[in-house]
């Protein structure tokens, strides 16, 4: 007998009708019964089989499982940050130009070095790890060795020729080329080997915001402060589409390993996902506040957002529903969020509310000039 997906255990024997007479049928029953016992085992044996194995592949099963690894960046310190593939270094660019990297699991910190004569506006890290992109307001981008010091304060690579702020970073195919974005307008496609520019992109009608470049090598997308989100043919250097649908500054970007897709997040209150290379727009995840930053699963499943207001959210990809919520007690702004290699973690950036240390210490001279003006005698 089966209940509920569970074998029964009983197992019913007739007695022999008389003294020394025949147990044929006693010996049936017993066959039977093991044979019918056998055959729910291998039923309730199926049925679990079938449902461990289909649980975890279910959004809202992987999703209620994820582990939870939180970052908290230096009070009013750091301007920008970025997880490594792994999930076991993040990196956070600073106001005054320094670059840190920290262990996620311990806070201690890996390694500091001076990156930029200012601000650093944007991080990332290469597949393996091992290399570091920055972006900042000194009008260059800068390729460092994520494992060592770099000698004599020199990266490996520095990228210059952008007329403005170079507003953000980000690898591309096989780490071979990186693409940059600035205030000038104008995207760049650059070779990390050799530090050489390859190729311009058109120049857009206002400042860039975020750039990305697919795995394959074959696309790069750019946003823009006039709104506009754009798909590029590397190759060519022309414009393929435009992607319509948000309405406000995308302010990050990134394709999936496989760039079958493209996820981007916004002022607009949304994040969205776009199929690639058609830029059709396959789901929004709205309605969670001004996102900031946005992850996909390695399997592509799930989406991870942060916003301003310090929520991040786990959404199915496939639907569009929430399933999970981390809520910042204080209210900092998710600045980065990532999975980490597998999927089991969730990876959460915040950076805690202040005004910059250079900004304080600057008011605090101000206030001091003050008082020692009021002290002066008047002539």
């Amino acid at each position: 007998q089966v209940a509920q997906g569970r074998p029964s255990s009983a197992i019913f024997v007739t007695r022999p009708h008389a003294k020394g007479g025949s147990r044929a049928p006693t010996c049936v029953m017993v066959l039977l019964s093991l044979s019918a016992l056998l055959a729910a085992c291998a039923v309730h044996a199926a049925l679990s089989a079938a449902t461990c194995d289909e649980a975890p592949f279910t959004a809202s099963f992987r999703a209620s499982n994820l582990g939870v690894r939180k970052f908290i960046a230096e009070t009013g310190d750091a301007r920008c940050m970025a997880f490594s593939a792994e999930g076991g270094v993040v990196a956070t660019g600073h106001w005054n130009g320094s670059v840190k990297l920290w262990n996620v699991a311990t806070g201690r910190r890996i390694l500091a070095f001076k990156a930029h004569a200012s601000v650093v506006l944007g991080i990332s890290f290469d597949d393996a790890g091992a290399r570091l992109l920055t972006a900042s307001a000194d009008k260059s981008a800068a390729l460092w060795s994520a494992t060592a010091a770099p000698k004599e304060g020199m990266p490996l690579h520095r990228l210059e020729g952008h007329g403005g702020w170079v507003v953000s970073a980000a690898f591309g195919h096989g780490d071979d080329a990186v693409i940059t974005g600035s205030s000038d307008k104008i995207a760049k496609l650059w070779n990390t080997s050799s530090g050489e520019m390859l190729r311009s992109l058109p120049e857009h009608n206002a400042a860039l915001l975020s750039v990305a470049l697919s795995p394959d090598g074959r696309l790069a997308f750019t946003s823009a402060g006039d709104n506009s989100t754009r798909l590029w043919d590397v190759a060519t250097g022309l414009e393929q589409r435009q992607l319509k649908g948000h309405r406000g500054w995308v302010v990050s970007s990134s394709f999936s390993p496989a760039a079958e897709t493209l996820l981007t997040s916004s002022h607009d209150n949304s994040a969205q996902l776009w199929g690639m290379p058609a830029g059709k727009r396959l789901q929004s995840f709205e309605g969670i506040g001004d996102v900031l930053s946005a992850a996909l699963s390695p399997d592509g499943r799930l989406v991870l957002t942060g916003t301003r207001e310090g929520l991040a959210t786990v959404w199915d990809a496939e639907t569009g529903a929430p399933l999970r919520n981390f809520k910042d007690r204080r209210g900092d702004p998710y600045i980065a969020v990532a999975f980490n290699g597998d999927g089991s973690k969730v990876l959460l950036g915040s950076l805690k509310k202040g005004k910059p240390r250079h900004m304080v210490e600057a008011e605090e001279e101000h206030t001091k000039c003050e008082a020692r003006c009021a002290a002066e005698p008047k002539e």
